[in-house]
């Protein structure tokens, strides 16, 4: 009987411990382009043209895809060094960044703060880096010297020097006899 309960105990143990072959789930999707080849904490990314540098991006986290040749950036700020030495910052809660031609969109509390003195507030806005153009296609409020332009939708050049606003523009200018006071 001994011997019997043995048997069937060592019979447990084999079949317990037979080798499985476990096998590899990708999330929902199901397709490997749709995974990140990196998730990075503290992102940067530095663009040079001809060994100067052009832009420099820090995020706080960011999430690489290859294949699909873009990044996923979040809790951003972007500096655009210009040609006659003025750096433009852009900050924004989220980018989605092209690595083939350096273009990106970014969105959340969008804030473009140019070398002039000028500074944008947007909800999203879209870098052309082949164009040298903004673009922004919702609220937009454009600030130099305490005046306010406001309207919908914008075009710009990436120094901030060429601004347009589309449509529904408002005008609101600092008082100069507030300003003695």
């Amino acid at each position: 009987m001994k011997r019997l309960l043995l048997v069937i105990f060592l019979l447990l143990i084999i079949v317990g411990c037979e080798h499985k072959k476990i096998q590899q789930r990708l999330p929902a999707t199901e397709k490997i382009e749709n995974i990140p080849n990196y998730i990075i904490q503290g992102f940067n990314l530095t663009t040079t043209e001809e060994g100067i540098k052009k832009t420099e991006l820090k995020a706080a986290s960011a999430q690489v895809f290859e294949m699909k040749k873009l990044i996923f950036a979040q809790k951003l700020e972007m500096k655009n060094y210009e040609k006659d030495g003025g750096i433009t910052v852009l900050s924004a809660d989220n980018a989605v960044i092209n690595t083939e031609n350096n273009s990106f969109k970014a969105y959340g509390n969008v804030t473009i703060k140019a070398s002039n003195g000028t500074v944008i507030i947007t909800d999203s806005i879209f870098w052309d880096d082949a164009q040298k153009k903004v673009i922004g296609e919702g609220p937009v409020s454009v600030i130099k010297d305490k005046n306010v332009i406001s309207g919908i939708g914008f075009q710009s050049d990436i120094d901030m020097k060429d601004i347009r606003i589309n449509k529904k523009v408002k005008l609101k200018v600092k008082d100069i006899e507030q300003d003695e006071e």
